[in-house]
């Protein structure tokens, strides 16, 4: 079933009898696959042509296409989680920000200002691990599941090139 906003390119899917695995929601032009065909579906030709933009009509080119469905879903899942760190940086600078004006106005001590210097640096710390562990993390996750698809397209190339030599020689 095919859901979303049914554009030309979604319509040409469903033409060339690819659609229904997808979803057709389009999202700056390109047409993005449900997550369930990134997991199961084998994409066709004519899809992975939208995708890559290269002739797809071989096995191999389709298995291409399927690593590059899972690239653009990790894409998606990097930029979400470094909006995220942003947030979070910008909300803890605002507050250290308040914290820093309200005690040197109440507090207008030197004792105080170094008390508040101590805090916003290692406030700054904590963030800047905070993000290079958050980092690190997206990438090793990237590493893995790329290799992951790898094995996986190896592994099936391997089962098919076992039984055709088997069907071949029996």
């Amino acid at each position: 079933m095919v859901t979303g906003n049914k554009s030309g390119a979604c319509n040409a899917l469903l033409l060339q009898g690819e659609g229904e695995h997808f979803n057709c929601s389009s999202l700056n032009g390109i047409i993005s696959p449900g997550l369930e065909a990134a997991e199961t579906a084998t994409p066709g030709p004519f899809y992975c042509h939208l995708v890559t933009g290269r002739d797809c009509s071989t096995p191999k080119s389709q298995r291409q296409c399927v690593i590059s469905i899972h690239q653009r879903f990790l894409s998606a899942a990097v930029v979400e989680v470094e909006v995220v760190v942003v947030v979070v940086v910008v909300v803890v600078v605002v507050v250290v920000v308040v914290v820093v004006v309200v005690v040197v106005v109440v507090y207008s001590s030197i004792v105080a200002v170094v008390v508040v210097v101590v805090v916003v640096v290692a406030v700054v710390v904590v963030v800047v691990v905070v993000i290079i562990v958050v980092v690190v993390v997206v990438v090793v996750v990237i590493v893995i599941v790329v290799v992951v698809v790898i094995v996986v397209v190896v592994v099936v190339v391997v089962v098919v090139v076992v039984v055709v030599v088997v069907v071949v020689v029996v």
